[in-house]
């Protein structure tokens, strides 16, 4: 080899340990957070979001949830709001994203709480969501109860708090 190929391979490998470092070192509240983050870019929709896009973020969705997921969204007069498997949320959601042309949804005032044994994690945060079939922007104060798995962390259970509508 070549001293120039050799620069190469010991660059190419000293940044795959570095990266590998980084994930390694991430904290559960920062994976947590990555998470959620994606979550909400997964549930949001721009108006010129075609049917492959949707279908993409169909197939993302379920990814979110472990198979036996627990979800209590209380009263949600356009689609059910209890669920009780990763099956069942996730026609839900297909069903309900079908049915949309435009979805904003973002989370603030988050706080995570990790288990000592890193194992489960207690998520409370507010989802706004500016939805085309909703007049006004949707206030929920959610409870997420997350699971390291096999998979990495997952949502397994979901429930509403209280509902708020924000005066427009």
């Amino acid at each position: 080899m070549t001293p120039g190929k050799n620069f190469l391979l010991l660059g190419a490998a000293a940044l795959a340990a570095l990266m590998l470092g980084q994930a390694l070192l991430r904290s559960p509240e920062q994976v947590i957070r990555r998470k959620i983050d994606r979550l909400m870019l997964t549930v949001s929709l721009k108006s010129d979001d075609g049917n492959l896009t949707k279908a993409a973020k169909i197939n993302r969705f379920g990814d979110f949830f472990t198979h036996d997921v627990k979800v209590n969204l209380g009263d949600i007069r356009w689609t059910s709001s209890v669920f009780n498997s990763r099956a069942e949320l996730r026609d839900a959601f297909k069903n309900t994203v079908m049915r949309l042309k435009f979805a904003d949804v973002q989370a603030s005032d988050i706080t995570i709480e990790v288990a000592k044994n890193s194992l489960s994690a207690r998520v409370q945060l507010l989802v706004e969501a500016a939805i085309d079939i909703e007049e006004r922007p949707l206030r929920w104060n959610l409870q997420l109860n997350y699971e390291k798995t096999e998979e990495g962390w997952r949502i397994r259970r979901v429930r509403r708090e209280s509902v708020f509508r924000q005066q427009i």
